[in-house]
C-alpha cells in the first residue's frame, strides 16, 4: 500500500466517523482523530511502530481533530513528550491519585476574599516530572479534561457545602479555572449549573476564571457559554490580563467581576504610545470593576 493510499483510507475513516448521527431524538457527533505510522520490509519491530503511531495521534489531534498526521522523523520531542504523558495521566485520573486543594486569595486591604481550587497529585505516583501546564495541555487534547473538570467541581462543591455558613458570613468564595476545550463546549455551562444545583451551592459563591491567553478560537460561542455562567448568578474572572490584546473588545461584553494582571506583562509596559493605550485600557477596566 502506498503513501496516498494510506491518506485515502485515512480521509476516508475521519469523514465516515465525523458523520453526525440520532440515537433516539438527539444528533450526535463524535470527533476522530488518527495517527499513522508505516513499515517498510519489516525494518521496525512492532512497538516501536505503534509508538510511532501514538505520537503521530498525538500530532493529529494538537492540530485541532478530525483530522489525521503521518508519523515523521521530524515531530518535535515536545510532542513525544506529550504523548507519552497521556497515558500517565489516564493512570492518575483512574486511580484516583488527583487532589484538590484550596489557596487562600489575601487582600492586603481586607484580609481573606475567598480560595482558588487547585490541582494536584500526591508525591510518589508513577509519573514522569510534569507541570500543572503540562497536565491540562495534554488533558485537553482528550476527553480527559471533561473527567478532570468534573472531579474538580465535584469536590469543590463538597467542601463548598461544609464551609458554606464560613462562606456566607465572610463573603467569600471559590475560583474555579475552566479550560479552552471546556469553554469551547455549548453544554458546559449547563453541565456546570446542574452540579452545583445539586449540591445546593448558591453560584454567586463560585467565580468562573478563563485566562485570556487560552481563550479559544470560537469566541462567540465562548461568550455565549460565559453569558449563560452570568445570567444564573456566577461571577467570572479574567487571569493573565495583558496577554491576548486581540481578545479585549470581544470580553468587553461581559461584565467581570474580577480582573487578574499578568505580572510579566505589567512588568514590561513601557511608555509607548501602544503599551500607554493598553495600560489606560486596563485603568478603565480596573475603574469599571471597582464600581461593581
Amino acid at each position: 500500500m502506498s503513501t496516498s493510499d494510506v491518506y485515502d483510507v485515512a480521509e476516508r475513516v475521519v469523514k465516515v466517523v465525523a458523520a453526525p448521527y440520532r440515537i433516539g431524538e438527539p444528533q450526535l457527533e463524535v470527533e476522530t482523530s488518527c495517527g499513522i505510522a508505516l513499515c517498510h520490509d519489516g525494518d521496525t519491530d512492532l512497538k516501536t511502530i505503534v509508538k510511532r503511531a501514538d505520537i503521530a495521534l498525538y500530532a493529529a489531534k494538537a492540530a485541532g481533530r478530525n483530522t489525521f498526521r503521518l508519523y515523521h522523523k521530524h515531530m518535535s520531542a515536545s510532542t513525544e513528550h506529550n504523548a507519552r504523558l497521556e497515558p500517565q495521566i489516564r493512570r492518575l485520573v483512574h486511580d484516583n491519585h488527583l487532589q484538590v486543594c484550596f489557596q487562600p486569595q489575601i487582600s492586603l486591604k481586607d484580609g481573606l476574599r475567598g480560595f482558588e481550587a487547585l490541582l494536584l497529585w500526591p508525591d510518589g505516583t508513577t509519573v514522569e516530572s510534569m507541570t500543572v501546564d503540562e497536565f491540562v495541555h495534554v488533558a485537553e487534547q482528550s476527553t480527559l479534561i471533561e473527567q478532570v473538570g468534573e472531579f474538580v467541581l465535584g469536590t469543590v462543591c463538597a467542601q463548598m457545602a461544609e464551609w458554606m455558613d464560613l462562606l456566607t458570613e465572610l463573603n467569600l468564595s471559590i475560583a474555579i479555572n475552566v479550560s479552552m476545550r471546556e469553554l469551547a463546549n455549548p453544554l458546559f455551562a449547563g453541565k456546570v449549573i446542574r452540579i452545583v444545583d445539586a449540591h445546593d451551592i448558591d453560584p454567586q459563591r463560585i467565580k468562573i476564571e478563563i485566562s485570556e491567553s487560552t481563550i479559544p478560537l470560537d469566541q462567540a460561542r465562548m461568550l455565549n457559554v460565559l453569558a449563560e455562567f452570568q445570567a444564573h448568578g456566577f461571577r467570572l474572572s479574567l487571569d493573565d490580563f495583558g496577554t491576548g490584546y486581540s481578545s479585549l473588545l470581544h470580553l468587553q461584553k461581559i461584565a467581570l467581576d474580577e480582573l487578574k494582571i499578568d505580572q510579566t506583562s505589567s512588568a514590561s509596559w513601557v511608555s509607548t504610545r501602544r503599551t500607554t493605550r493598553l495600560s489606560a485600557r486596563s485603568s478603565r477596566w480596573r475603574s469599571r470593576l471597582a464600581s461593581i
